[in-house]
């Protein structure tokens, strides 16, 4: 059975390692350019305060971005790219059942928030309240 598979697969061979290059890349890109903007667009008192909800045509968009940030932090897990901190921005944006409890217990562990300040410092905001 693998020597049937990997005869099928042996033409279409460089179209796959090429597809997984690029997305690699494109992860890494995405997680490098995009994070630090969400990271920096947190209020301070997000441990403490829940913000409000959106609605309408911005909670569809808001959603879709972050459920798209979910996969790929858990496809950057074990691919390259800050998988973590990725699921983390996921988290944030999208509005899912769980979604406070699940983010306050990343955000206070000491790791993830000693780097969420640090990229928070490097482009100008305060840290997060502790």
């Amino acid at each position: 059975m693998p020597s049937a598979l990997l005869d099928f697969l042996s033409p279409w061979w460089p179209w796959i390692a090429g597809g997984g290059t690029a997305l690699t890349v494109a992860l890494v890109l995405a997680s490098v350019v995009g994070l630090p903007r969400v990271l920096c667009g947190l209020p301070r008192d997000l441990l403490h305060v829940a913000p409000p909800p959106a609605t309408g045509l911005r909670r569809v968009a808001l959603n879709g971005l972050g459920i798209t940030l979910v996969v790929l932090g858990v496809l950057m897990l074990v691919l390259p790219g800050q998988g973590l901190l990725t699921l983390l921005a996921g988290l944030l944006i999208a509005d899912v059942p769980g979604k406070r409890r699940i983010t306050l217990w990343l955000l206070r562990r000491p790791p993830v928030q000693a780097t969420v300040n640090a990229i928070r410092r490097r482009y100008g905001e305060p840290p997060l309240d502790p």
